[in-house]
């Protein structure tokens, strides 16, 4: 679970206080007047949570392979890689 700490807190304490919470917990949950604006990760943690995010893409690109599931025309390739950012962009202009 989150440590939390409030922005107010954060400008009050500083730097010593996220040294402390991180002894207690590899992330850090910012609220600003109540409301939860962010997360601070400690950066050994935040490193970890990098490497799991890079061996899972791994893992998925071989189940991909595996599956047949690529191409080596580099048309087709890029032609997916302007579709998916044209999704992303009006799934985000969706959520303004």
């Amino acid at each position: 679970m989150f440590n939390t700490l409030s922005l107010q807190d954060l400008k009050r304490t500083g730097f010593n206080k996220l040294k402390q919470m991180f002894n207690n917990e590899p992330d850090i949950l910012i609220q600003e007047r109540g409301k939860d604006v962010c997360v601070l990760v400690d950066l050994d943690y935040y490193n970890h949570l990098k490497t799991c995010e890079l061996e899972a893409s791994l893992i998925q690109a071989k189940q991909e392979i595996a599956n047949g599931k690529y191409t080596t025309d580099v048309k087709a390739h890029i032609e997916t890689l302007e579709n998916i950012v044209a999704q992303d962009i009006a799934g985000a202009a969706l959520n303004v």
